[in-house]
């Protein structure tokens, strides 16, 4: 059983993700292993891997990522001029711990490398090779290549996060959000019990063009304990449910992935739903990168069996432990469209170990995209941390996004249930000056609807970066 596929990702669905037949019911699990699906016995495999590295010693985990990124290495020289040119003639001297030597690649570097030089000819144990896309979040769309392997390794990545997070699979669990595949005629989807995997049957929805309240209201009804779900999509069912909805029963965790999650939000969870968040860092590239920490949620467990991260300066030197810098990740497994210290605009602080007491790295101050970043009049780099509850204490906002096009001023733009009094339009200027700047111009501007670009990331400040 995996999650549902996410509608238009991928070229087609893998076969995993499929409609099939019920799976053998749990007391007959007295056939095993003959039974056993090949799916279901590679999914316990990676899952076992996955936790077998992360409890690894750090010189064993060391060594495994190296040989990985070696053979990454050597098999994008010998399939690729174009990353032959690009990498050092000591390339493989590089270790997991010690990347330096090997170029900073960017977003439209990238791009214009896949976009060159296509797919990848991966050994045919990867299989197939799909394409797959980015939402575009940071105004720069790209289209890549995953193969059935690096696909196959994400979901099982992301399945084997249930046992860290300590979940029980067998009871109810939902995933919301438009990122599902569509159901028409039908209030959800059912995804099939999976007794190999531990799993219960589960439910999917796709809120593509339905009310926030009807979602809300089967959110209830359905009473999962466990919701996988956008941030931005849980605001609104926050909203309907502090509006007079009755919440749902039950709930314990809410997982979510895309966007930055506040603390804000985390407690507003808390107290309307009584449940806690446990969040994922990942990128459409290459998947999962790091899994909130089970015990602290300012911390994130590094995806080590799927990605090596680094944090470095704007020279490139890599930042002392704890200090924020520019992310690069390096996938291990996906070969038809290389990702090798890719700086994926994010900002985060890494720490050899985390805080839990795990001896994995982690990553902290997670920070979102660094053209979330805003300049001061003179010129200084800002992080910007607005929500909704920061408006809603002044005016009735139901959505807005702050943009910056100079050094001089910028445009809030505001969508609210009734027009702005003077009174509120004076707070709302006085709460920017304090939290940005008050050397800064702040035009703000009632929109009916604010005009998102395509894709399912909404990018709520956007910055000079």
């Amino acid at each position: 059983m995996t999650l549902p596929p996410v509608a238009g990702q991928w070229g087609r669905p893998l076969p995993s993700q499929r409609p099939r037949a019920a799976p053998t019911a749990p007391a007959a699990m007295g056939d095993w292993p003959l039974q056993m699906g090949p799916a279901d016995a590679m999914a316990a495999i990676d899952e076992h891997a996955v936790h077998a590295l992360d409890r690894a010693p750090a010189e064993v985990r060391l060594a495994w990522q190296t040989r990985q990124l070696h053979r990454l290495l050597q098999f994008v020289r010998d399939t690729s001029a174009l990353w032959r040119e690009a990498l050092p003639p000591d390339a493989l001297r590089a270790r997991a711990d010690d990347l330096s030597a090997l170029p900073i690649i960017g977003r439209a570097a990238l791009r214009e490398r896949i976009e060159q030089g296509g797919a990848l000819p991966t050994p045919p144990s990867h299989g197939r090779a799909m394409f797959g896309s980015t939402s575009g979040s940071t105004g720069m769309p790209l289209r890549f290549h995953a193969t059935e392997l690096a696909q196959r390794l994400t979901q099982n990545q992301y399945w084997a996060d249930h046992a860290r997070q300590g979940r029980d699979m067998w009871r109810r669990w939902a995933v919301v959000g438009p990122q599902v595949a569509a159901h028409p005629g039908h209030p959800h989807a059912d995804i099939p019990a999976n007794p190999w995997r531990q799993a219960g049957p589960g439910l999917h929805r796709n809120t593509e063009g339905l009310p926030i309240a009807d979602t809300a209201s089967w959110i209830t009804r359905m009473a999962p304990a466990y919701l996988f779900i956008y941030p931005t999509l849980l605001t609104s069912m926050l909203d309907a449910w502090e509006s007079g909805l009755p919440a749902p029963a039950g709930l314990e965790q809410v997982t979510t992935f895309s966007t930055t999650v506040e603390p804000a939000l985390r407690e507003r969870t808390r107290r309307v739903l009584g449940a806690s968040i446990r969040d994922r860092y990942s990128c459409e590239e290459l998947g999962p990168l790091a899994m909130q920490c089970p015990h602290d949620e300012t911390r994130y467990h590094v995806s080590v069996s799927n990605v090596i991260i680094e944090v470095v300066d704007d020279s490139g030197a890599a930042c002392a432990p704890g200090e924020t810098g520019r992310v690069l990740v390096t996938g291990l497994h996906h070969w038809a469209s290389p990702v090798i210290r890719y700086d994926i605009g994010d900002v985060a602080a890494l720490h050899p170990t985390c805080s839990c007491g795990a001896a994995l790295p982690s990553i902290s101050q997670l920070l979102g995209r660094r053209r979330s970043l805003i300049r001061t009049a003179a010129g200084e780099a800002r992080f910007v941390r607005l929500t909704t509850l920061d408006w809603l204490d002044i005016a009735p906002v139901r959505e807005f996004r702050l943009i910056q096009q100079d050094l001089q001023s910028l445009r809030l733009e505001l969508v609210v249930a009734e027009p702005l009094t003077a009174s509120q339009h004076a707070a709302l200027q006085a709460l920017l000056a304090r939290r940005i700047d008050p050397a800064l111009r702040y035009d703000i501007v009632e929109l009916g609807a604010i005009d998102w670009p395509p894709g399912r990331k909404r990018q709520d400040v956007v910055g000079l970066g």
